[in-house]
């Protein structure tokens, strides 16, 4: 059978601007968005699954369990994000005359390609057009196709609601050095069960966080894991010459036979500036907080 190729259309419009010509892997802002959506969209998922966040119908919840289960039958194939250039790939995105310059494109089997289009990643002046709560809904909505829906409108609006959860959850932290712009963005899910998503975001890089808080974080008891957190009231204080350090409170659960224990710790991030202004990761670490 042909395989049927279904293509994401934009509640808004995109057109072709800025971009890279790069098949496979890509390594801008944008890119780097979609692959980390990609790689929380369980996380993402999950947290409208186990509360009345995302407003979910039935029909749409049922949806997002079947979304759910593709990512997770794909969480060991590599290569499932492709990006292609649509400039040198000439009507690879385009469905008809009216529907051009698509932004992605899957098939209606689970084993099928996600392919972005790299030539409306960017706006003109290089500024990254795809963040991680839209990347977020566009997964949602290819994931969709690839587990047999073939209705956009319906999976746009599950995306839509994820992205909006997403969205009223994010906190930013700005830091302006040097006329570029760094930030750390935290998404909290509002489950103490579900680790939080944590990016540090240079004028050229996007960089995963969340990963070095977890593993920073120490339960009381010695047989218990990390089950999840959450990252509060953080803020920027400047550190020597050109060293910037971020502080924050972090809550989180400690799983230990079958028992929750919701525990708080103080963090703090080291970041040195480098040559070209933008923020280097140098270490993580936590203590117990004074008052928990």
């Amino acid at each position: 059978m042909k395989l049927a190729i279904i293509l994401f259309n934009l509640l808004f419009s995109i057109f072709v601007l800025a971009g890279g010509s790069l098949v496979g892997n890509g390594s801008g802002v944008s890119e780097q968005n979609i692959i980390f959506a990609y790689s929380a969209l369980i996380d993402s998922i999950d947290q409208c699954i186990s509360g009345p966040n995302c407003g979910l119908t039935d029909l749409e919840l049922t949806q997002l369990q079947k979304i759910r289960a593709v990512r997770l039958a794909n969480a060991s194939r590599s290569n499932v994000i492709q990006f292609v250039s649509e400039s040198q790939s000439p009507e690879f995105f385009e469905l008809s005359v009216i529907e051009q310059h698509r932004i992605a494109k899957t098939g209606l089997t689970s084993d099928s390609p996600i392919y972005f289009n790299s030539d409306v990643l960017y706006l003109s002046d290089g500024v990254a057009e795809i963040d991680f709560p839209l990347a977020t809904a566009i997964l949602i909505h290819e994931v969709g196709h690839q587990a047999g829906n073939p209705d956009h409108a319906f999976l746009d609006g599950i995306g839509a609601k994820i992205r909006y959860a997403l969205t009223s959850k994010q906190v930013t932290y700005n830091l302006s050095v040097d006329s570029d712009r760094n930030s750390i963005q935290i998404f909290n899910y509002g489950s103490l069960t579900i680790r939080s998503q944590a990016f540090l975001t240079t004028s050229k890089a996007k960089v995963s966080l969340g990963h070095r808080i977890g593993g920073a974080l120490n339960c009381s008891s010695p047989d218990a894991r990390i089950a999840g957190f959450e990252v509060w009231n953080g803020h920027w204080e400047s550190a020597g010459q050109s060293g910037y350090r971020f502080t924050a409170w972090v809550r989180f659960s400690c799983l230990s036979a079958g028992q929750l224990q919701i525990q708080r710790a103080d963090l703090g991030m080291n970041f040195n500036l480098n040559s070209e202004g933008d923020l280097e990761l140098l270490d993580v670490g936590t203590k117990e907080a004074a008052n928990p």
